[in-house]
């Protein structure tokens, strides 16, 4: 019996009935920023406190890669505001990565505080935030147990491809056809039947033949 790889692609997406698509946007205080939802939290929490409650709503920590993305949430925010993103150095310092999905947060390279010379890596400033303040909209790194607004980002779907070996299988219900044919002709009898049976990939054929002769019986009498 023949094998095939059967490759199936699963998409596995968090659902949370606060949760609409990026399109909708139905969180409390949610914005639009390409194609995807945040939500800019003011309650003044700790960066653990913050990754929780994005969380809880079926979100993350905002990944924040432009100042493009950080111009665009300053219309939703209020001035002077400072909000813990999904970054930090808690594994290896001076080693940025994303909360999203553990990725190296290269992005960051771009956002944070020149004038700070920020990253500044002092001891327990392990967690990234941006500041509006006055007007600076970069990054900045502080300690984690400090307690700021946060911004939450809709999740990304979570990909994954799982393979199996299975045998080519095909069921056929219902697939069982007889045959009975009878021919009577000159005290010849023939009865035959024939039963196919098809399950899965397998074909079992039968065929039975039954044949009687009658031989006519001839009398003769003798000429007189």
């Amino acid at each position: 019996m023949e094998r095939s790889h059967v490759h199936i692609l699963l998409f596995l997406t968090l659902i949370n009935p606060s949760v609409r698509s990026a399109s909708a946007c139905l969180w409390k205080n949610s914005f639009e920023f390409e194609g995807k939802c945040f939500e800019d939290n003011k309650t003044a929490l700790t960066y653990t406190e913050a990754r929780d409650g994005c969380l809880s709503i079926g979100g993350v920590l905002a990944t924040v890669k432009s100042k493009a993305q950080i111009e665009h949430a300053v219309s939703y925010m209020p001035p002077n505001a400072e909000f813990w993103i999904g970054a930090n150095d808690n594994a290896v310092e001076g080693n940025w990565v994303w909360e999203d999905d553990g990725a190296p947060a290269t992005e960051l390279s771009g956002i944070w505080d020149s004038n700070d010379d920020e990253p500044t890596n002092k001891a327990g400033e392990n967690c990234g935030l941006i500041s509006l303040y006055p007007t600076a909209k970069s990054a900045f790194d502080r300690m984690c147990d400090a307690t700021y607004g946060f911004l939450c980002m809709e999740k990304d779907p979570v990909t994954s491809t799982i393979t199996t070996n299975d045998p080519a299988t095909t069921n056929t219900a219902a697939s069982t056809t007889e045959t009975s044919a009878a021919t009577n002709t000159a005290g010849s009898t023939t009865e035959t039947s024939a039963v196919t049976n098809t399950a899965g990939s397998t074909t079992d054929t039968s065929a039975t033949a039954l044949t009687t002769s009658i031989q006519p019986t001839t009398s003769s009498k003798p000429l007189t």
